[in-house]
């Protein structure tokens, strides 16, 4: 609720005195829409956060909360309205529709395969069960890739690609301990039926590429 607060603040309140530090124009109508539409996003990822907790079967360190909540969503919310916040003045233009679709995407991608797994799992007849289906069908993290292309989305609706640096992070991130750490829990846990999976879906995070 605070990143959101502040996101609001840098948007609605410091984004008139930037513009106009910027331009002689005051704020277009373009840039309250970018605004508004920059604000969307981060009241869906941070519902969509609280959402998953429903489904994450695990428990949730105050090192990891900490880390996510006090500083990691923070500073991606505030850079995120900075940037958008320096257009002010601009028009809203095709980058940041497109920015928009691909939000939506990697949303939607991230959330309905972490609850179709959330329900195949509800089941008792899957107890002690690897799930491969839906989308991780189609590759084993499905729902980290569309983690980092809602941020790739995100930045987008921003106008602003500096702003790229939050999903090139975090995919990083991901990439580097999140994957490596994840496989080897299931691995050790499933041992028969993750062999079966990675010799079935090869692709780890991106579809068809890795």
């Amino acid at each position: 609720a605070h990143a959101l607060f502040v996101q609001h603040r840098l948007l609605f309140r410091l984004g008139g005195d930037i513009a106009r530090k910027k331009s002689d124009d005051a704020p277009t109508h373009g840039g309250r829409v970018r605004g508004w539409l920059c604000l969307f996003c981060g009241v869906v990822f941070v519902l969509r956060v609280l959402l998953q907790m429903v489904f994450w079967n695990r428990v949730i360190s105050w090192v990891e909360v900490f880390a996510e909540a006090g500083v990691i969503i923070p500073l991606s919310l505030a850079s995120l309205a900075f940037g958008a916040a320096r257009r002010r003045a601009s028009p809203v233009g095709s980058l940041e529709l497109v920015g928009l679709v691909i939000f939506v995407v990697g949303t939607f991608l991230n959330v309905w395969s972490e609850y179709t797994r959330h329900v195949w799992k509800l089941d008792p007849a899957n107890a002690g069960r690897l799930y491969t289906g839906g989308l991780f069908g189609a590759c084993r993290h499905i729902n980290y890739f569309g983690e980092v292309l809602s941020f790739v989305g995100y930045a987008f609706v921003s106008a602003e690609l500096w702003n790229l640096w939050i999903p090139l992070v975090m995919g990083l991130g991901l990439m580097v301990f999140s994957v490596p750490e994840l496989d080897a829990y299931l691995s050790s846990k499933y041992v028969e039926e993750w062999a079966a999976y990675t010799r079935a879906v090869q692709c780890q995070m991106v579809p068809f590429v890795w």
